[in-house]
């Protein structure tokens, strides 16, 4: 859905069963319903690397939709980043926004 309001709406939980429905048959039982914000880019790359001033501080965001497809292999790269001081690729290395 298009909407930009982060609160959910009945529309936008209506979308999300039908789809459901799609996949599963069986029929859902919806406890809560809750609506934000996912966090991705632009240009639909990760943001992961070390804060330019704040020394310890690291992020890792970004991975959008696509996010459970790619979290490990960047989890991978952030940890070796981190850990063995080897360098992220520019795709997803936070200085590119610099």
């Amino acid at each position: 859905l298009e909407d930009p309001n982060p609160e959910p709406t009945i529309e936008g939980k209506e979308a999300l069963l039908a789809s459901l429905r799609e996949v599963v048959p069986a029929v859902a039982q919806v406890v809560e319903h809750k609506a934000g914000y996912r966090p991705t880019t632009r240009d639909r790359r990760p943001l992961i690397g070390s804060h330019p001033t704040l020394k310890g501080i690291h992020v890792f965001n970004g991975l959008g939709s696509k996010g459970v497809i790619q979290a490990p292999y960047c989890a991978k790269a952030f940890t070796d980043f981190i850990i063995d001081g080897q360098t992220l690729s520019k795709e997803m290395n936070i200085t590119r926004l610099k």
